[in-house]
């Protein structure tokens, strides 16, 4: 079997002084050599960005891929000062049930392919692209437990169509009268499937009372409430 040879390319160009003309809003022509490069080598960026006063500058994507669940996040370079935020457009090959995780809310009312966001300074922008709408979170505690015993918690995320896949519920617990989450008993709760359980171990000097128990799905924002009452 013949051997191919790797394929060299002579730049001639040395890509450290990008940040230099980055910062005088030259840096597209080197860019443009830099991206045909990289297609050639089969690299292409998870999503095309695009803006009505040109080309983006200096976002950055990252993609996070877990089974068929992907992490899109975008990220203005903080590096480079007085660059305005910008509004651009965000284009994927293939549509997908998109969530804002930073907002918890989902982006269009189906399956997209493409949507707006605006990227600034020292605020990256997270979605969650999932293969189904996350419907709701059903999570289960006990309507009452005593002090010094274990209060188990169980959650699971509701989806269509399909099976829901890894995801990471957030709760929040409340003590009577509090209205900060508990330090020590607030947790995120993995979900191999869409299920996971917790469990509290509810300390002897514990405050009795109703004891609030919020959750959130990270990726999607879906959440639920419980309320359990503990008695000494």
């Amino acid at each position: 079997m013949p051997v191919i040879p790797d394929k060299h390319i002579l730049l001639n160009l040395p890509f450290a002084l990008v940040n230099d003309l980055r910062s005088q809003g030259r840096e597209g022509p080197a860019l443009e050599v830099l991206g045909q490069v990289l297609a050639e080598a089969g690299l292409k960026p998870p999503a095309r960005l695009t803006a009505q006063a040109g080309r983006p500058r200096c976002i950055e994507q990252v993609l996070f891929s877990d089974g068929d669940l992907r992490y899109l996040a975008f990220e203005q370079d903080i590096l480079q000062r007085g660059l305005p935020p910008q509004k651009v457009s965000v284009a994927m090959a293939k549509p997908a049930f998109v969530y804002d995780v930073r907002t918890g809310r989902q982006v269009g009312e189906g399956p997209v392919a493409s949507w707006d966001v605006e990227v600034s300074r020292g605020r990256p922008r997270l979605f969650a692209l999932l293969p189904y709408r996350v419907v709701g979170l059903d999570a289960r505690a006990p309507a009452s437990a005593k002090l010094g015993e274990e209060l188990p918690v169980t959650v699971a995320v509701r989806t269509e169509p399909g099976e829901a896949q890894f995801h990471v519920v957030y709760m929040k617990v409340y003590a009577p009268g509090s209205v900060e989450p508990h330090r020590q008993y607030s947790r995120n709760v993995e979900c191999p499937a869409g299920r996971g359980r917790a469990s509290i171990p509810l300390a002897l000097n514990d405050p009795p009372g109703a004891w609030r128990l919020q959750f959130r799905d990270v990726a999607s924002g879906a959440r639920a409430e419980e309320t359990t009452t503990i008695a000494p």
